[in-house]
């Protein structure tokens, strides 16, 4: 006897599983809504964070500028190359607030590069519109580097600057930052702010300094 063949039964698809073509578009459309919201905060978060990280970088170059005119007893100097975007440090060896290295003299014992501060996309060297007749460098002292005729921070070999300013920056969304080198007896720098409506320069990136702080409002 042939043993009693048993009928298979194929397995019933789950068809539960998966998404329906109505659930993909509502995610799509979901998804879409997001980016739309999310893109212009995120550009806006991108831009912030470059003028706010350049204001750094510049006050870090400032200050670092200070401490090689301690260190090496020499005058340093901290410009702005507009052509190039960018700030440019150096020791004025000589002390005739211009930059003329002389290449047939033993290191550092002529004018000597110490650093520089490349500018950012979508920033630039410029003076908030509610200021006019000023330009993206307040005050500071006039200098020569090369046919350029500029002004700068001059730091003396004991660490004071020689005249007081600050450099402007400004973003494309009209947020302005100004790093400013105050009192001149001891070289502070700091960075503030200019807020359109109170038409002031005002905070500081360090909260926790009470005289200076306010909140920063962005555009």
């Amino acid at each position: 006897m042939h043993p009693r063949n048993r009928s298979t039964r194929r397995p019933v698809p789950d068809r539960s599983a998966g998404f329906t073509l109505i659930e993909l578009l509502v995610v799509l459309g979901i998804l879409a809504l997001v980016m739309v919201l999310g893109i212009p905060a995120l550009q806006n978060l991108i831009i912030r964070s470059r003028s706010e990280g350049f204001a750094r970088e510049a006050s870090t170059l400032l200050q670092r500028t200070r401490l090689e005119a301690i260190k090496v007893n020499r005058p340093a100097v901290v410009h702005l190359d507009t052509v190039n975007r960018q700030m440019r440090a150096f020791v004025d060896v000589d002390g005739d607030f211009s930059f003329n290295p002389d290449p047939d003299e033993p290191p550092r014992t002529t004018d000597y590069p110490i650093a520089r501060a490349l500018l950012p996309g979508n920033v630039e060297f410029q003076n908030p519109d509610g200021l006019e007749n000023q330009d993206s460098v307040k005050d500071f002292t006039p200098v020569a580097v090369g046919e350029l005729d500029a002004r700068g921070a001059y730091f003396r070999p004991d660490g004071s600057v020689d005249v007081a300013g600050a450099f402007r920056i400004c973003d494309v969304r009209e947020n302005c930052l100004e790093i400013r080198v105050d009192p001149p007896a001891t070289g502070r720098v700091q960075v503030l702010k200019w807020h359109e409506p109170e038409e002031e320069w005002f905070g500081t990136v360090d909260p926790s300094d009470p005289a200076g702080y306010r909140p920063w409002r962005w555009n």
